[in-house]
């Protein structure tokens, strides 16, 4: 499918073929890719919101933690980058990638937005998630397997098994689903930095096939720094012969597949609060 242009979206919902109530076409384009895509999925969903784009800080106390002021007097701390709620706060994750929808769940509340995972196994759950939600100025984190070949089909949705079964290049990863059209055949969502129009069966199909491989696995390495210094950091693929601990993801087809993250905004959603927080 194509990458749309903001003014084609803001066309599209001014003429009323397309619904998504929460674009902003200001947001900043982030590079979503990569081991992060998913919390960088959460950061351009906050900036669609109009919230602020860094995530507020865990340390508060309880009581004001807790309370509505908290989400409308957001107290950023800039020694927090976003990688940091997935591996220190949520301890989800060893690098920043996160490939669970229950841990998504969590990083997104810690990332102070309202969340739930919803099942999606088929065309018609899908579709009913997405409208209901959609229309209720909400946002979905869609799971699926993306193509990172370099054709016509790059950064759409396929299914892992046809393209583990033609040697093709690929992987799961994240997009942010924030619009769909009065058809409800295609979506618009965000991911990779751009703007995209997906085919909804084909994403449910996406969704539903997604299948462990290599890059889920990260093993520790020692890297050099420009200035010469060696330290640890985490490598994906197979495990080096001299590495002693290996990270392994749980089994994606469970995890990640036939799921999906509803996201709210707590600013307007506070009657939510007991079932989405």
């Amino acid at each position: 499918m194509p990458q749309i242009e903001i003014p084609n979206i803001q066309s599209g919902i001014a003429g009323g073929t397309i619904k998504a109530p929460m674009f902003n076409p200001n947001a900043p384009l982030l590079n979503q890719s990569n081991t992060t895509c998913g919390i960088y999925a959460i950061c351009h969903a906050r900036a669609l919101f109009g919230l602020p784009a860094l995530p507020p800080t865990p340390k508060m106390p309880p009581r004001v933690r807790n309370s509505p002021s908290y989400f409308s007097n957001i107290i950023p701390d800039a020694t927090k980058d976003v990688r940091w709620f997935a591996t220190k706060v949520v301890k989800a994750s060893q690098v920043g990638e996160v490939f669970s929808c229950d841990d998504m769940e969590k990083l997104c509340k810690a990332m102070g937005l309202g969340a739930k995972v919803h099942a999606t196994n088929n065309i018609g759950l899908m579709q009913g998630v997405i409208q209901e939600n959609v229309d209720k100025k909400r946002m979905v984190l869609v799971p699926f397997w993306v193509s990172s070949d370099r054709n016509a089909t790059c950064g759409d949705p396929v299914k892992a098994s046809d393209w583990a079964r033609r040697n093709r290049s690929g992987g799961a990863h994240w997009c942010l689903l924030f619009g769909y059209f009065s058809d409800l055949k295609s979506v618009v969502t965000y991911h990779w930095g751009k703007y995209w129009k997906f085919d909804i069966q084909h994403l449910v199909n996406s969704n539903n096939d997604i299948r462990d491989w290599p890059e889920q696995t990260w093993h520790p390495a020692n890297m050099r720094a420009p200035d010469g210094r060696t330290y640890v950091d985490y490598k994906k693929g197979a495990k080096h012969p001299q590495t002693d601990v290996t990270l392994e993801a749980k089994p994606l087809s469970t995890d990640l597949g036939r799921k999906v993250v509803v996201i709210a905004n707590p600013r307007i959603e506070f009657k939510f609060k007991k079932k989405l927080y």
